[in-house]
Formats: structure tokens, C-alpha cells, sequence
């Protein structure tokens, strides 16, 4: 007698050996003892998942002897002409090779004939979405109104392919992909039939590498027990299927939590060394990182997690380091990396910059933490009333304000350092003599504008739009254009002034006073005098609020649009006016 292959040696006979597919064995069960059969059914669902093989389970219980019944017996001779395919009133048709409309029309000829020696006449079509929209349209009044001797049973993994005028003709039934300790126990029962030893870690690596699908996994046994004899354990189902250790999985997924991109690139190095898949190493790793989100938001006593018993200690112990909003990020990474691995010809540099990838949203900072900590800064600005508030925009830079502090801590830790400019020589005489040279007001302007970023890059990117007309006498003349009007506000205040004067006696100039002078083509026109206590405008309150300037200079943005009336900063406040 010639070899079987495990998944045909194997495939179920009865509803009850069905792995998986609980929802859809009870339904159909329950049809059969309340003889509410329908004339037309969709078996939908993913390759390997048993939609044939419940068609013809199915088949068997309405046309056994004394049927229809779900206790059939197997020696029964109809049953055993379907179970081996020779039934004449069990038609098996495939969809892809029969899909025109002449063959639908040889279909409704058959039909009308009476079965031969069976209750009813089935017709079971597999990949029915493989049909022509004729084809289809040909079947429509047929399986509307079948006659009575006539069942239909359509199997597809692309039910959206199929037009929505015969779905509605048929009771849908959608399979589910099977899940791994499901996979893992059915290969375990298979292996002791054939007296094949093997680890429960090496069921479920068959299991993850099925992917849902009993049949690709009896296809993976069936190949190991070939390779490895009726022995086999985990190592010899990784060097066969280039799957990664759990070992190497955990240890890369601790290395991402931890921040340690020299281990990662360590570990990727490995698999590469021993041919591992790329693409199977991120879809384990997915999984780990999943099996980590439901433990820590869960806890161990679930039946999400899909892991074997030996890997929850170590998912545990990983899990109760890091937290959810964490893994998620990380996940969103990896997942949206899929995709781009699989068609990618360089694997092994898209998962090395998926990783660092993963490493970097995990240190970046959560936005709902900015969102709290500015908040905090505004109430505690809140609570000092507009005196205070006004003495806090004006104050030194060595003032000192702990939830200032704080928060400029919390979001400046990932900033790159400035780095300091180079020494600007100035002569000696410079702090008494007049400064004419425009070479050297240049250069010197640079030098204070870099001097003031590294205390606020935001006051320092409104004066780079300034030019620096004369020093003499220690009076400081600064240009802006007439153009620039509502820039005037935001660098004419007390704040710029004491940034300006200390940035301008660092680089040796006196500073007695700054006057701001409006240009027009460059030239400068009569000098515009500024009140000394000007009524602010609603743009002007909103460039100065010291939460708006703080938020700027960490950020180290720009604004594009500002309020322009007091509506528009009251809305913007939330109802409040306090700044």
C-alpha cells in the first residue's frame, strides 16, 4: 500500500475530530437535530483551517443511512464513497478549473436529476470566488430555488470576492485560524500515534510556524519525522525552518526595553552567522511583545497568551519591567516594519533600523507626560497672579522656579547639547571705542545670537531676523525690518533686553542702553520711539506668556500663527485671560 501523508492519514471523519472550529461544528450539529437545513452554505476562512473538510463531514451526516444524523456509522458504504471521493451524489468541483459559465450551465442540468442512491444530491465547490461574475450570475436563480434533492456548499478564502447576491443566497460560515496550544496538542496526539517522540517545545515552534493552519503544520511534522527519525527535538525544528530560539527572542526584546542597541545588533549578527529568517524573526518577536502586553496588563492567568508554559516565567520577569504604553509603541514599530521586511532585498538593514527604531519611540517622551507637566507649569504660573507672573517672564536666567525646572529637565534630556561657538577676539579699546567696521558688527552680532540660544533659542531666532546697526559709547542700536512691526513686541521686552545685555558684556561691550530702529531697505529711518510701559496687545500677551515661551524654547519651534484679538487668546486660554 502506497505512503499517506500525515495530513491526509489524519484528516477528520467526524464533527467531533474537528480542531479549532467549536462555533461553526455546534451550529451545523444543531441544524441537523432540529432539521433546519438550509439549501446553500460558505465555508469562509484562512488555507489549512478544515472548510472542506467540514463540508464533507457535513455531507456525510445528510446522506448516511437512516440521515440525516451527526452518529453516522464510518463503515457505512455511502459514507465510506464520500470519505473516499467515488460518491456519485457527492460532487466535488473545483473552482478554479471550472469557473466559465459552461460549466455552471452543465451544473443546472445536473440538477434536475434525482441522486442515486443518497437523500440528497450535494454540490461541494472549492474556492468558489475563483468563478466568473457570468458564471455567477448563471448560478443565481439555481441556488435561490434549488430543488428540494439539492444541497450546495461553497468553500473560499477571499469571501470578499464573491458577489454580495450570492452571499445572501447562503448561510456563512467564517473559520477561524487555529490557535497554537490547539496546533501544538493535535501534532502531540498524531505523534504518539505514529510513535514519534518529540519536545513540547518543538510543537510549538510547528505551531508558530503554521501560522494558524493545521495542515501546513502535519505538512512540518510530516517533513521532521522524514529528517529526524521518531525523534525530535526544538533544535532540529529551528535548523530546519530557520526559526531563532525563544532565548534569542527574549534576549532581543530585553535589549530594546533596556535601551541596549550593541546587543541587538549582537543578536541579529548571530542569526545571520546561522541563516536565520529575518522575516520569522520579527514575526516572533511581535509575538513576544504581544504575550508581554497581555501580561502586564493581565496578568499570567489567561488564555490570551500563546506561549508554552516554560516561557511565562521569563515573560513575566520582562513584563513586570516596562509597561503598557511602552510595549505599545514598540509594537507599532515592529508591526508597520512587516510589510516592508517581506518585499525589502536587504532584510537584514531594515530589521537592524526597525529595532534601533523600536529602541528610540521607546525613550521618546510619552506626549500625554509633556501635556501633564505643562499643565502643571501653567497652574503653578496661575497661582502667582499677574504681578508675579510678569516678574517671572522679566526675571534673570539664574532665576530659579522648580516646576520650570522640573519640566525643562524632563523634556531637554534627549536634546542634543549646543555646542559652544568659537572665541570672538575683541581689541581691548572696544568697550570705549566706537565699533564701525559692518565686518565686525556681523561677527559680532553672531556671537551674541549664539550666546542667547543656548539660554533660549526662542528669543534667539526672533532677534536673527534683527541686524546690529552700532555700538558706541555703550549705546547698542539694533535694526529691524518696518515689514517685521509685529516682531516688536516679542524682542523689545525686559527678558531680551538683560539676555542682550548679558551676551553683549560677555563678548567685552559695555552696555549703557539698546534701542530697537526700524529700517526701511535696510536703511534706517528716524528712530521709533517704543513707551516704556506699552498697553500689550492680545498677540503680544501670547509671545510673552512665559508658558508659550518655555514651550518654544524646548521645543525649539517657531510660532506660525498667533491670536489677534482677545476672543481669539480667550479661546485659546480655555475660557481663562490670566496668561
Amino acid at each position: 500500500m502506497s505512503y499517506q501523508v500525515i495530513a491526509r492519514k489524519y484528516r477528520p471523519q467526524r464533527f467531533e475530530e474537528v480542531v479549532g472550529q467549536d462555533h461553526v461544528i455546534r451550529t451545523l450539529v444543531n441544524a441537523i437535530k432540529q432539521n433546519r437545513i438550509a439549501h446553500a452554505y460558505l465555508f469562509c476562512g484562512p488555507r489549512g483551517t478544515g472548510k472542506t473538510t467540514i463540508a464533507r463531514i457535513f455531507a456525510k451526516c445528510l446522506n448516511c443511512t437512516n440521515g440525516p444524523r451527526v452518529d453516522f456509522d464510518d463503515n457505512d458504504p455511502i459514507c465510506r464513497e464520500i470519505a473516499e471521493g467515488r460518491s456519485l451524489d457527492v460532487l466535488e468541483i473545483d473552482g478554479a478549473s471550472n469557473r466559465g459559465i459552461d460549466e455552471v450551465r452543465q451544473l443546472r442540468e445536473t440538477v434536475k436529476y434525482t441522486p442515486a442512491s443518497s437523500r440528497y444530491k450535494i454540490f461541494i465547490i472549492d474556492e468558489v470566488h475563483m468563478l466568473t461574475r457570468e458564471a455567477f450570475n448563471a448560478l443565481l436563480k439555481t441556488l435561490e430555488e434549488p430543488p428540494p434533492h439539492v444541497k450546495f456548499m461553497f468553500a473560499t478564502t477571499e469571501p470578499e470576492k464573491i458577489p454580495p447576491t450570492i452571499l445572501s443566497r447562503c448561510q456563512r460560515f467564517d473559520l477561524r485560524r487555529i490557535p497554537d496550544a490547539l496546533i501544538a496538542k493535535h501534532l502531540k496526539w498524531i505523534c504518539e500515534k505514529e510513535n514519534v517522540q518529540i519536545e513540547e517545545a518543538a510543537l510549538f515552534a510547528i505551531a508558530r510556524l503554521a501560522e494558524g493552519c493545521m495542515r501546513d503544520a502535519q505538512s512540518a511534522l510530516d517533513q521532521l519525522i522524514s529528517f529526524c527519525g521518531n525523534k525530535i527535538d526544538e533544535s532540529q525544528v529551528l535548523t530546519m525552518f530557520g526559526l531563532p530560539k525563544f532565548e534569542q527572542i527574549y534576549e532581543l526584546a530585553k535589549a530594546i526595553l533596556t535601551g541596549d542597541k550593541f546587543t541587538i545588533l549582537q543578536i541579529i549578527d548571530q542569526l545571520a552567522e546561522y541563516g536565520k529568517d529575518y522575516t520569522k524573526t520579527l514575526t516572533e518577536l511581535v509575538r513576544v511583545f504581544r504575550n508581554l502586553l497581555i501580561f502586564s496588563t493581565h496578568g499570567a492567568k489567561t488564555d490570551l497568551i500563546d506561549a508554552p508554559e516554560s516561557e511565562l516565567a521569563k515573560l513575566g520577569e520582562l513584563a513586570s519591567k516596562t509597561d503598557s504604553h511602552t510595549l505599545i509603541e514598540i509594537m507599532e514599530i515592529l508591526v508597520h516594519g512587516e510589510s516592508t521586511l517581506k518585499d525589502s532585498p536587504s532584510k537584514r538593514i531594515i530589521l537592524e533600523l526597525l529595532l534601533l527604531k523600536a529602541v528610540q519611540r521607546r525613550e521618546a517622551l510619552n506626549i500625554d507626560t509633556v501635556i501633564q507637566h505643562l499643565i502643571k507649569v501653567r497652574d503653578s504660573l496661575t497661582g502667582l497672579g499677574a504681578e508675579g507672573q510678569n516678574q517671572l517672564s522679566a526675571s534673570s536666567p539664574g532665576t530659579q522656579n522648580p516646576s520650570l525646572d522640573k519640566t525643562k529637565e524632563l523634556l531637554q534630556k534627549n536634546l542634543p547639547p549646543i555646542k559652544d561657538p568659537p572665541p570672538f577676539d575683541i581689541p581691548n579699546n572696544t568697550t570705549t571705542s566706537k565699533v564701525t567696521s559692518s565686518a565686525d558688527l556681523n561677527e559680532l552680532w553672531q556671537r551674541v545670537l549664539t550666546d542667547i540660544s543656548q539660554e533660549s533659542p526662542f528669543t534667539a531666532s526672533f532677534l536673527s531676523r534683527t541686524k546690529l546697526q552700532s555700538v558706541a559709547n555703550g549705546r547698542i542700536k539694533i535694526g529691524y525690518s518696518t515689514s517685521d512691526q509685529d516682531l516688536l513686541p516679542a524682542i523689545d521686552n525686559k527678558r531680551t533686553q538683560e539676555l542682550l545685555q548679558k551676551a553683549l558684556e560677555k563678548a567685552g561691550i559695555h552696555v549703557r542702553r539698546i534701542d530697537f530702529v526700524g529700517l526701511s531697505n535696510g536703511n534706517p529711518q528716524e528712530e521709533q520711539s517704543v513707551p516704556s510701559a506699552p498697553v500689550p496687545s492680545p498677540k503680544a500677551t501670547f509671545l510673552n506668556d512665559p508658558l508659550i515661551q518655555h514651550a518654544l524654547e524646548v521645543f525649539r519651534a517657531q510660532i506660525v500663527q498667533a491670536p489677534t484679538t482677545q476672543s481669539h487668546l480667550t479661546s485659546l486660554d480655555g475660557g481663562n485671560n490670566s496668561p
